[in-house]
């Protein structure tokens, strides 16, 4: 499988449509629809790490296809806790639940939590 059908697979398995997923990457639909079809000759290196970053995809799989679409969280939490010494378990736990978030849903906790601040 090529690249631009693991990003059309990753975008559908987050349950988000193509100007969803596009504006999280900052770039147009229709820029994304060239990507996901394969008129976009060779995906931008800063799209590959929005990706990853944003939504926790497995660079490896990405790339090439080798191992699980998503990192786990618990690979997540291991790089964190070790970049981020202060993090305690209720840290953790915090960060792994919103991840299982839809993005809807970490929207709406989002707003929840600037209305707090």
């Amino acid at each position: 499988m090529e690249i631009n059908k693991r990003i059309k697979e990753i975008r559908k398995a987050l349950g988000m449509t193509q100007v969803q997923f596009s504006d999280r990457l900052g770039i147009r639909q229709s820029s994304l629809s060239a990507i996901e079809s394969g008129e976009t000759g060779k995906v931008d290196e800063r799209n590959i790490r929005i990706i990853c970053t944003e939504f926790n995809v497995n660079e490896e799989w990405i790339r090439n296809g080798a191992g699980e679409m998503f990192n786990s969280s618990d690979n997540l939490m291991e790089l964190l806790g070790s970049r981020i010494k202060t993090l305690t378990e209720t840290d953790k736990k915090i960060i792994t639940e919103y991840l299982k978030l839809t993005p809807k849903q970490r929207k709406s906790m989002i707003g929840f939590i600037k209305r707090m601040f």
